[in-house]
């Protein structure tokens, strides 16, 4: 996966908020926001090294796993990681 700048990482959330309907200053509520978006998420127990991780299927229904053992403010940093890798990742790979 090519590294982003910060500054393209931050056009591409403006962009990804202007596409799903969320103004620049709205708080963002990561379960209400995977249940919109129609993506399966479950929060389970995970190793200390393991954050999250999530796929999409060829017909493009997206299923993402978060680590409950994480931080709540971990959790919303995941969910935001595995929203990149579901809409905007080119060629997604395994990694940790």
């Amino acid at each position: 996966m090519k590294r982003l700048t910060v500054q393209n990482a931050e056009i591409l959330a403006c962009k990804f908020r202007s596409d799903i309907g969320i103004s620049m200053s709205e708080p963002v509520n990561a379960k209400t926001l995977l249940r919109r978006l129609e993506i399966t998420a479950m929060y389970r127990p995970m190793s200390e090294s393991s954050y999250g991780i999530s796929c999409k299927s060829k017909s493009g229904r997206m299923f993402m796993l978060i680590n409950s053992n994480s931080t709540r403010g971990r959790q919303h940093f995941t969910v935001a990681h595995e929203l990149f890798h579901l809409f905007y990742d080119e060629s997604p790979a395994p990694h940790i």
